[in-house]
């Protein structure tokens, strides 16, 4: 039964309805022609699995022409969406006009909308239009926010698309005009956009954050919604490092039950994104059969019956009279660990698991321990049990040392960032913590620990960190703004190393060498030598000299991109 109509636009309209006792979304396609996009954004809302996003019940066509209670009509084989229905105002209708009770608000919103796209994002999507009229907050009964979650999907994407659908002009990141970033670097500019206004409401008047906008955020919430506004895609922080932020901030600190509960939804929701293909192949099955057992079979069910409900929406029905889907393959389970822990797994040796019921059940016992990105092999194959330290107790010297141990516990990022911010951690420690954290690819969180550290060291390290990121203009800066002081003599060597490969990015390879020509011997300073020669086809002398950064190389991260130059030029030679 159809109650009221909560929104509409060109392509559909959405109505509050009842199935049985509960009120659910009714999203009906204006037309025929709607079907694949609803196909699209309820493919993309079955794989997730989130608490923070809207979930899909049921999904189909209008078999009979429908009359609306406004006195509109749906015609027959139209689209529908049968979602979740999330009580409360759309953000852009609550928006306070002071930044004192924006505050509040804020912090709800980083913390909830920040789990949706970090959830969304880890499943291989984006957005695609996040906006005040796309989060939806729920007030509690002092009318205080209480809880936001990010709606409508309709123009969502794969994560990695380069050029958006469509969107609104005033949230939609700068690098469009280059082309640059992906979907997700979108949504997470947009993100930042919609929290700015929140702490400086003035911002809702102006159509393009500038820079200086950005700086004048205030508070420690202004500081890290800064990051997200960064002008470089790959300079922005994920979405779970503000929702972690924004619970501090607020106390609102998820229970052991909630975590879990998540570090679960995230082996399912890594599962069903490995096999995405296959399930949307078994759903224009006429018999579909699924092969696997134990937790795999109970993800992998009702996935299927929305993935049928996708191919209905998208085709005429199911093709081929029969198939099935069997067990993953090693490179398959490979896959599935690679999404769920990170590219560190990648490496981990085959664990001869006997059936993915069996990895499954290994990976939901090790994430009650740990988060998943600080699993390790050993984890699954109980090779020992491994002891979290109570990090929260553990000096600086012990953390310092785990993080030259090459550790990347989450939780050890989390707590290190925590002593950098209160200003507990040496100069020393914050670098250290910033080249861990970019090992582990989190250049945003790398460069927001070292624009507070703020040493010749930290301003040397982001100027490299910068260029790898293809930010040549700032990372040039950087490096010269090293050089114009009187730096220690690594931090020197760095800056230097810097604008020479910055020289050879842009294809001078004697402007290069002419710049490091008088340089003493480094590591950094021989490395990019080293590179110049061998672009200059003299191969024996690039060698000679990659050898000789490879004696100087102080520390894991020289040492590794030392052995790299010298691997690169043993190749040419």
């Amino acid at each position: 039964m159809l109650e009221r109509p909560l929104g509409a636009g060109a392509t559909s309209a959405v109505w509050l309805a009842r199935d049985g006792e509960r009120r659910v979304a009714l999203k009906l396609g204006r037309g025929k022609a709607q079907r694949p996009r609803f196909a699209e954004e309820c493919a993309r809302l079955s794989w997730v699995g989130s608490d923070s996003l809207v979930g899909v019940i049921d999904a189909g066509l209008v078999r009979d022409g429908l009359r609306l209670p406004d006195g509109g009509s749906v015609e027959a084989g139209s689209p529908f969406l049968l979602l979740d229905y999330v009580e409360g105002d759309a953000l852009d209708s609550v928006r306070p006009a002071d930044a004192g009770r924006g505050l509040a608000l804020a912090l709800v919103v980083a913390r909830d909308v920040g789990r949706a796209l970090a959830d969304l994002h880890a499943a291989g999507l984006a957005h695609g239009d996040v906006k005040p009229a796309n989060i939806v907050v729920a007030s509690d009964a002092a009318g205080a926010p209480a809880r936001a979650c990010l709606v409508d999907f309709g123009l969502s994407t794969e994560g990695t698309e380069i050029l958006p659908r469509g969107g609104t002009r005033r949230y939609l990141a700068p690098e469009l005009a280059e082309a640059a970033g992906d979907a997700r670097c979108r949504d997470l500019w947009a993100f930042g956009r919609v929290l700015a206004e929140l702490l400086a409401p003035d911002l809702c008047e102006v159509e393009r954050i500038q820079p200086e906008h950005v700086r004048a955020l205030p508070g420690e919430l202004g500081q890290r919604v800064a990051a997200l506004l960064s002008p470089t895609p790959a300079a922005r922080p994920q979405a779970d490092w503000l929702e972690r932020h924004a619970r501090l901030l607020s106390g609102s600190l998820e229970s052991e039950t909630e975590a879990l509960e998540r570090r679960w939804r995230a082996v399912r929701r890594s599962y069903l994104s490995t096999r995405r293909e296959e399930i949307l192949a078994l759903s224009k099955v006429e018999r579909p059969e699924i092969r696997v057992g134990g937790e795999p079979r109970a993800w992998l069910e009702p996935a299927l019956g929305l993935g049928r409900a996708v191919a209905e929406l998208g085709s005429d029905g199911p093709s081929v009279p029969h198939g099935e889907l069997g067990e993953l393959t090693p490179y398959g389970r490979s896959r599935w660990l690679v999404t769920l822990v990170g590219p560190a797994a990648a490496a981990w040796p085959d664990g001869n698991f006997t059936s993915d019921e069996e990895l499954a059940r290994r990976l939901l016992a090790a994430v009650r321990e740990r988060e998943p990105e600080s699993l390790v092999f050993a984890d699954l194959v109980g090779a020992g049990a491994r002891k979290t330290a109570p990090l929260a107790e553990a000096d600086l010297v012990e953390l310092a040392l785990l993080l030259e141990g090459g550790a990347l516990d989450a939780q050890l990022f989390d707590e290190g960032e925590r002593r950098v911010e209160s200003g507990a951690a040496s100069k020393a420690f914050a670098l250290s913590l910033a080249r861990a954290l970019s090992r582990r690819g989190h250049t945003g969180r790398s460069l927001a620990v070292l624009e507070r550290s703020a040493t010749p060291e930290a301003e040397a390290e982001a100027a490299e960190l910068l260029r790898r990121i293809g930010d040549a203009a700032a990372a040039e800066e950087r490096a010269r703004r090293v050089l114009a002081g009187e730096p220690p003599e690594p931090a020197r060597a760095r800056a230097v190393a810097t604008l020479g490969r910055l020289s050879l990015d842009r294809g001078d390879i004697e402007g290069a060498l002419a710049l490091l020509e008088a340089e003493p011997d480094s590591a950094p300073v021989l490395e990019t030598r080293a590179l110049a020669t061998v672009a200059r086809a003299e191969p024996k002398l690039a060698l000679e000299l990659a050898e000789r950064g490879a004696s100087l190389a102080v520390g894991d991260d020289a040492r590794a991109r030392i052995q790299a130059v010298r691997g690169y030029v043993a190749h040419a030679t």
